[in-house]
């Protein structure tokens, strides 16, 4: 078989390239012989990795949205704030007309930044396998059999500190490059006869790639959160209490380090301004007399700057009443107590008085 010597395409080059070439069989007196032609077809597929990234915003009505899709510059880096979602999204691309061996994609999240845990999604094409390395800070996915022509997108979110900086972030890719040759040969014999025959080979090539890079500064810390404390009073039917009552709390977070005690009653909320971005929880401090149960903690900050915490107090069920609290039936008991401890004592002083 006649083979022509070929170079493996490069990448940014067509996937699919024939080539043709004929033979011609001459004898000693230089006449023509039948042909033999040979056709080779070059196939060739490859991965490729493009990055973007998306702010997640909080909604008013308290659902998530993504504000637009941006790489940035070293020189004009997307605007962050501090304690901010950052949502990461690599596209793997399977090109030419040959499905995908193992491909690997690896993305090291930047210093500084905060891997939000079970964030890392799937959308379409074939993935085996997903996981977080904490110790390395490294996102790794694995992909198999991508169909030709097709594309897989990969996703995982990060959270900016509450502190200022420049924040890089590049993913890479690595995937064994497939380049197939086909020969086709045709030869006719001098007694007329055709013969047709093929051959493919395969080669493969590993390769790694790099991602582009994005760009995200946090460039200022904040002091505008505002946290909304309401408490919702219950008695031990589940009754609403509308009377006021004022119960000591602890609000901790990023302005509240310590953490500090604070009033609240059951019929105005405490509304905290002026608050440093980051984390804040609430411990209420009677439990002895009420199952408690509160909403938190909440995040401020990233699009979330206004947040609410609900404590929720409902009162034990109990047949004694506690210290500084009444019920009809105590009152009841009370009295039925009180009189018969009177009439013993009327009683008493009757006897006192009988002559001897």
């Amino acid at each position: 078989m006649k083979r022509a010597a070929h170079e493996k395409l490069r990448s940014g080059t067509e996937t699919t390239l024939p080539l043709k070439n004929t033979a011609v069989l001459r004898d000693d007196l230089n006449r023509a012989w039948p042909e033999a032609s040979v056709t080779q077809t070059i196939l060739r597929r490859y991965a490729t990795i493009e990055k973007t990234a998306a702010l997640v915003m909080k909604t008013s009505n308290g659902t998530e949205a993504l504000a637009g899709c941006d790489t940035g510059t070293q020189t004009n880096p997307v605007d962050t704030g501090a304690g901010q979602t950052i949502q990461y999204i690599m596209t793997v691309r399977n090109i030419g007309s040959l499905p995908s061996g193992v491909i690997t994609v690896r993305d090291v999240v930047p210093a500084g930044l905060t891997y939000v845990p079970g964030s890392m999604t799937v959308v379409g094409g074939k993935v085996t396998s997903a996981s977080y390395n904490a110790s390395t800070r490294t996102v790794n996915w694995t992909l198999n059999a991508m169909a030709a022509n097709s594309t897989q997108e990969l996703v995982y979110r990060a959270t900016t500190p509450l502190s200022t900086g420049l924040y890089e972030n590049q993913a890479s890719l690595t995937d064994q490059e497939l380049t197939q040759l086909t020969y086709s040969e045709t030869v006719t014999t001098v007694d007329g006869v055709t013969h047709n025959t093929t051959d493919t080979i395969y080669t493969s090539t590993e390769t790694t790639q790099n991602s582009n890079v994005t760009y995200h500064e946090v460039d200022a810390v904040p002091q505008d959160g505002q946290l909304t404390i309401t408490k919702v009073l219950l008695d031990y039917s589940g009754k609403t209490i509308t009377n006021a009552r004022t119960y000591v709390i602890k609000v901790i977070g990023p302005s509240y380090p310590s953490g500090t005690l604070m009033e609240l009653t059951n019929t105005a909320p405490l509304v905290l301004t002026g608050l440093i971005y980051g984390q804040y929880s609430v411990e209420e401090l009677n439990t002895t007399n009420y199952n408690v149960t509160i909403l938190g903690p909440v995040t401020l900050g990233g699009g979330a700057t206004s947040l609410s915490i609900t404590v929720r107090n409902q009162e034990k069920d109990k047949t004694l009443p506690v210290t500084g609290e009444s019920t009809l039936g105590f009152t009841i008991g009370g009295i039925a107590i009180l009189a018969i401890g009177i009439l013993l004592l009327v009683t008493s002083k009757k006897r006192r008085r009988l002559p001897k």
